[in-house]
């Protein structure tokens, strides 16, 4: 005797609908940060008569609203790749970008936390869609100023230290060469980084907040 078979649940059903339709917008945001990458991988920012090229470190502390870990990192190195690709950047670009990429997402969720995402079924799903979808406007503030000490550090700091000491082999001064790569790095950081928190904010203002795929990776 054949079992009568179950009707999928309604709630089953939204809750996989909405994650599907979650992953597609972060997929075409995703592409839409690799082509704006690329696009302004050129455009600088004269900083005391340094030049700053602040485009990643912008898309890093957006991208950690938006994208999430997993995604901005994947944007980061597709556009190294693509910058190599084409003769607009170097290998060390690789990791000049995906550690600020990295380190910006989990400040803002450090910040923000994932207890409201914990859980499992549709209802916990569905639970954490109203609560992280609409943050409290100052931890929200934070979360944001947290992506872009993430960025700074993750870019500035480490990637610098990192990429100079590649280097290192190769020059005689080694103080002199990691100077060289901590200077530019740090100050395209921090100029990224305060430019996408007021871009952020402007956007929050206006009423365009985040949802939970930023929490979910």
């Amino acid at each position: 005797m054949t079992q009568p078979q179950m009707a999928p649940d309604p709630l089953v059903r939204d809750v996989q609908r909405s994650q599907t339709a979650t992953q597609i917008t972060r997929v075409a945001l995703t592409a839409i940060f690799v082509a704006v990458g690329v696009a302004l991988s050129r455009f600088y920012v004269p900083v005391f008569g340094a030049k700053a090229f602040p485009t990643q470190s912008f898309l890093n502390v957006v991208g950690a609203a938006f994208l999430g870990p997993i995604y901005t990192v994947i944007a980061a190195f597709v556009i190294a790749l693509v910058r190599n690709a084409t003769g607009l950047g170097t290998p060390l670009g690789y990791l000049g970008s995906i550690v600020g990429a990295l380190l910006a997402p989990l400040c803002y969720r450090a910040v923000l936390g994932k207890s409201s995402a914990a859980g499992s079924g549709p209802s916990a799903g569905r639970q954490a869609t109203v609560s992280a979808g609409n943050p409290a406007p100052l931890r929200l503030v934070l979360a944001v100023l947290a992506a872009a000490v993430g960025e700074i550090v993750g870019t500035g700091v480490i990637a610098a230290i990192a990429d100079a000491a590649i280097v290192f082999p190769a020059v005689e001064h080694k103080v002199v060469a990691l100077t060289i790569f901590v200077t530019p790095f740090l100050i395209a950081a921090v100029t990224g980084s305060v430019a996408a928190v007021v871009a952020l904010l402007a956007l929050f203002r206006a009423g365009l907040r985040p949802g939970r795929s930023a929490l979910l990776d």
